[in-house]
């Protein structure tokens, strides 16, 4: 009994407390400092939530091994709260002849297994209060949620076309040539302009990524692992392909909105934003080849080029339709449902990455065939848009 008393002290200091006690060594609870919260905004592949903290099986008494996972769940979660500056204690742990404070316990499986899931149902309930708030559900991670869905999945479209319309002056030019201070101060000046009341704002920045979509994307797929492709030639990389938002998040928000998260809003918006742009591209060919119409004869053999650029109209408005309002627009609504009746810190996170991996996949980013084919649909669109800004040229140089 008296060789328990020093491993039941460190048991209820971590179900009761987050507090992992271990001098010696000898705790079934082993923690690695060096995965740190802050990893979760830079690191791609860190798992912090399932590597900070591990149960070693070869110290775990038989009586507890059933319950070793709830019990390394409650100290998890408490210790979230402690990360985020919160000092939790479980009423269990002041009580004098709790559950958890005789050795009997350790000779009781069915006793110990209870007292542990309550101690992890109270530390659950503390740990989801922190992360959504008030019991409506209007916690920090859900603005962060409707905040990156402003920006990064297009919601608020009077903001998008105000930045486009400032900075595509900008982003036209080759990467080397762009500036990130004067990208930033018309995204600011956009931001102010849009109607959007978000207090999140601040966190957005604009960044310039060294290679395209479709290599970046290619590259994830080929490797299943998001390893950065070689620098592009910045001298020759268009601004438009290297442009994206980048969005600053703080603890707890990071334990789901981390790094491996919003990288996939950045692809998401990374191909939105081409598209978006290309349709721009094509738009702005009907405005340039008007001078065409005073030129009689050729004005009617430019009639095989308007349709073709209707018909590549057609084909992005009809891809943009897909994407926001059959992919994005009901994959978000079952998240904020399915969100909103998670019970669990794990199920907030998994339900957030399926989203991800699901929109993904729906927008076709996740199959390289089709990844393929797509990008040269778009390069074409380009290709004819760019061939329509010389002719016009020529035509306004004749006329």
């Amino acid at each position: 009994r008296r060789a328990a008393a020093p491993f039941l002290r460190s048991l209820r200091q971590w179900v009761y407390c987050g507090v992992c006690d271990d001098p010696h060594g000898e705790f079934f609870v082993v923690s690695d400092p060096r995965i740190a919260k802050e990893s979760l905004t830079s690191d791609f592949s860190c798992a912090y939530w399932e590597r900070r903290f591990s149960s070693r099986p070869e110290l775990t008494p038989p009586a507890l091994a059933p319950h070793a996972r709830t019990a390394l769940d409650a100290g998890k979660l408490l210790h979230l709260a402690r990360e985020s500056g919160l000092e939790p204690s479980n009423p269990q742990l002041a009580e004098e002849g709790g559950p958890l404070s005789s050795p009997d316990c350790l000779l009781d499986a069915t006793a110990l297994g209870g007292a542990l899931v309550e101690a992890r149902a109270w530390a659950n309930a503390r740990a989801l209060q922190l992360l959504l708030g008030g019991g409506k559900g209007e916690g920090e991670l859900f603005g962060r949620l409707a905040s990156l869905k402003h920006y990064f999945l297009l919601d608020q479209g009077d903001f998008f076309v105000h930045f486009l319309d400032s900075a595509e002056e900008e982003l036209v030019k080759p990467v080397a040539r762009i500036s990130v201070g004067r990208l930033a101060s018309k995204l600011e000046l956009s931001l102010r302009q849009a109607a959007l009341v978000d207090p999140y704002r601040s966190s957005l920045s604009c960044e310039l990524l060294p290679c395209n979509l479709t290599s970046q994307l290619l590259r994830i797929i080929n490797s299943a692992r998001a390893v950065p492709p070689p620098p592009a030639a910045a001298d020759k990389t268009p601004g438009l392909d290297a442009f994206t938002f980048e969005y600053r998040v703080g603890w707890p928000a990071s334990l789901v909105l981390s790094r491996h998260a919003l990288i996939k809003y950045q692809l998401l918006f990374r191909h939105l934003f081409h598209c978006k742009h290309v349709e721009r591209q094509l738009s702005a060919c009907w405005l340039s080849l008007q001078d065409a119409k005073r030129l009689g004869s050729l004005g009617g053999a430019l009639a095989a080029s308007h349709t073709l650029r209707q018909r590549m109209l057609h084909f992005l408005h009809n891809m943009e339709h897909y994407m926001m309002l059959e992919v994005l627009e009901p994959n978000w609504h079952v998240l904020m449902l399915r969100l909103r009746g998670a019970q669990s810190v794990d199920e907030l996170i998994s339900l957030h990455a399926s989203f991800l991996d699901r929109s993904l996949k729906e927008c076709m980013l996740r199959d390289a065939p089709l990844l393929k084919l797509l990008a040269k649909l778009l390069t074409i669109c380009v290709i004819y848009a760019d061939q329509t800004r010389s002719l016009s040229a020529a035509i306004t140089a004749a006329v």
